[in-house]
């Protein structure tokens, strides 16, 4: 039994991801920077450059807050066609699930264990979305190895309505686009399956066939 240690990957660098990804509390830090110096500049008596500093936080946390609302980045739609896709495996929506994936999508579920094609996935979805009574994520991070190829990990927690607790499994998505199309899925694979790298056994175990 080998155990897995999926790390999570990077994600944004650290200025799109203050400005963009997580706006809200660099807003608030602008703001209560601005009320920090106005009250440090009252109590100098300087009273009009103190409302200069308020007003500046205010106006610099509302347009962080803007920006950040307007604008979604690369990073952001691949977290969110991830977590999309999670949620039709868990609606058993295989029309929707298909348009987001390739046509030579590669299934990868256990070391040495062939991948499977996207018509396995889907008839997989098809047999499992009666069984599935809830799914929830944890989020993993995001990668982009070029402007048209990303990764992206997440973590399932899968309570089936045969079994009394739920299986966790840790997935990591290979996205690619073309220069006007959609992202799609081009490879699944499974990292960790109930804490444990999955092997050609394991991987035979949970795929069924």
């Amino acid at each position: 039994m080998e155990f897995a240690n999926v790390q999570d990957l990077p994600g944004p660098a650290l200025l799109e991801r203050l400005l963009l990804v997580s706006p809200i509390p660099t807003a608030l830090a602008a703001i209560v920077l601005g009320v920090i110096l106005f009250e440090a500049l009252r109590r100098r008596e300087k009273g009009r450059a103190g409302v200069a500093c308020f007003l500046g936080g205010v106006v610099l946390g509302g347009a962080i807050l803007t920006l950040g609302s307007l604008v979604e980045t690369e990073h952001e739609v691949i977290r969110r066609e991830t977590e999309r896709f999670v949620g039709l495996v868990d609606a058993g929506d295989r029309d929707r699930l298909e348009e987001m994936v390739s046509s030579r999508v590669a299934i990868v579920i256990g070391e040495g264990a062939p991948a499977r094609s996207a018509d396995w996935l889907l008839d997989r979805v098809e047999d499992l979305g009666p069984l599935i009574v809830r799914m929830s994520t944890r989020w993993r991070g995001t990668e982009f190895r070029s402007p048209t190829t990303a990764r992206a990990r997440i973590t399932v927690h899968t309570e089936l309505n045969t079994s009394s607790s739920s299986t966790p499994s840790t997935w990591e998505f290979v996205w690619q686009r073309g220069d006007d199309g959609p992202w799609r899925v081009v490879k699944i694979e499974a990292l960790s399956i109930r804490g444990q790298r999955p092997g050609r056994g394991l991987g035979s175990t949970w795929s069924g066939r």
